[in-house]
């Protein structure tokens, strides 16, 4: 499913250094959880040219989001920072840790043990 989702992202034909992937993706990048979708994050720029174009935001399992919470980041910073992992970016595993922390939901728990460990290992 990861495969299939990844191959959606790069039909969106988006330019680099305008999107990044948070979420689940950069954990099912390494094999440590399969994702039930691909959230991406985009320049406002990108976000409203969609809009514009009435593409959608949700779509087939991608969701592109101009903002991301909770909490107050910085997505021009997240992007700038992405790791480029088989030619995508993707958030680092340490604000994705970030980022469940203040979730703090039980899969949140759960994913930040299975960060860890990989880290560790």
């Amino acid at each position: 499913m990861f495969n299939e989702l990844i191959e959606k992202v790069r039909a969106l034909n988006l330019p680099a250094g305008t999107f990044a992937i948070f979420g689940s993706g950069p954990m099912a990048v390494r094999g440590l959880r399969e994702p039930n979708d691909i959230d991406l994050i985009i320049t406002k720029e990108t976000y409203w040219l969609f809009k514009k174009r009435k593409d959608e935001l949700e779509k087939e399992g991608i969701d592109l989001w101009d903002s991301w919470g909770p909490g107050d980041w910085d997505v021009s910073s997240l992007i700038k920072s992405a790791e480029m992992i088989d030619g995508m970016p993707y958030v680092t595993l340490d604000h994705v840790i970030a980022w469940k922390e203040k979730n703090n939901r039980p899969k949140d728990i759960a994913d930040i043990k299975i960060i860890k460990k990989y880290l560790d290992s």
